[in-house]
């Protein structure tokens, strides 16, 4: 009876404490830096020359943008070589499936023999096989062209890079990132907030964050439940993020965080 007595006490106690964090607000004034939201490495997985660089730090890019190009000759002479050689395989298809058709008719009018009406059945497997290897070898030949180029994964501003015409490229080896994005016009100030201001924050609230004497709404964003410990007391992090798509906020700028 007393262990459901307690057991239930710690039920109540739980709820309690996601009642007041979805439903307080938080009247609280708090300093931050601004980040990008987030940041993405660009590398090659294949090895190579550098041929071409198309964005610079600073730039703006979409996505699906070609950021960097690495040598292609060889990757473009093995397209060629396999669809050369699906088209060369489709001619043999094409000529085994005629024949084919012909004694199949032949051994249904009973003028052709089991056996080669069989090796003409597989015969016409085996080029069907050897089409469709050569299919693969071709997508395959497109997929490793396709590395060469090293593309934006969403609409980003570069804001670092390590790469240049003639750079010889090694997935293998320890080198600096190719390239670096942030994404465009999305930003975050991160804070640390005491268990008892955590503990009633509520997620939906406004929030205020001012850069630079430019105020801008944020949303509330909570990337663990589990406390950062500090020196004095445990703290939660909480992520404050906003979009400013005119002007470049730099990293490290200070923001002044108010929770309404």
């Amino acid at each position: 009876m007393l262990k459901r007595m307690l057991s239930n006490q710690g039920f109540f106690a739980v709820f309690t404490a996601l009642l007041l964090f979805t439903q307080t607000t938080v009247a609280e004034t708090l300093d931050g830096r601004v980040s990008f939201q987030s940041v993405i490495e660009i590398n090659s997985i294949v090895r190579g020359t550098v041929t071409q660089v198309n964005s610079s730090v600073g730039d703006r890019v979409t996505s699906g943008d070609i950021l960097i190009e690495l040598d292609s000759t060889r990757q473009k002479a093995m397209v060629r070589i396999a669809r050369n050689q699906v088209a060369k395989m489709q001619i043999e298809v094409d000529d085994v499936d005629a024949k084919f058709t012909r004694q199949q008719d032949m051994y249904d009018r009973g003028s052709l023999s089991l056996l080669l009406y069989e090796e003409s059945e597989n015969a016409l497997k085996k080029a069907q096989f050897d089409l469709a290897i050569a299919r693969a070898s071709l997508s395959l030949a497109e997929y490793e062209l396709s590395l060469t180029q090293l593309t934006a994964p969403f609409d980003a501003l570069v804001v670092n890079s390590n790469v240049h015409p003639g750079l010889n490229v090694d997935p293998e080896l320890l080198q600096a990132p190719l390239m670096t994005l942030a994404s465009a016009g999305q930003y975050v100030v991160q804070v640390n907030l005491s268990p008892e201001v955590w503990q009633r924050l509520n997620t939906s609230q406004s929030v205020d964050v001012v850069v630079g004497g430019q105020s801008y709404t944020a949303s509330v964003q909570i990337p663990t439940l589990f406390p950062q410990v500090f020196v004095d007391e445990p703290e939660y992090i909480v992520n404050l993020r906003f979009t400013e798509n005119d002007k470049l906020i730099l990293p490290g700028t200070s923001a002044v965080v108010n929770f309404e």
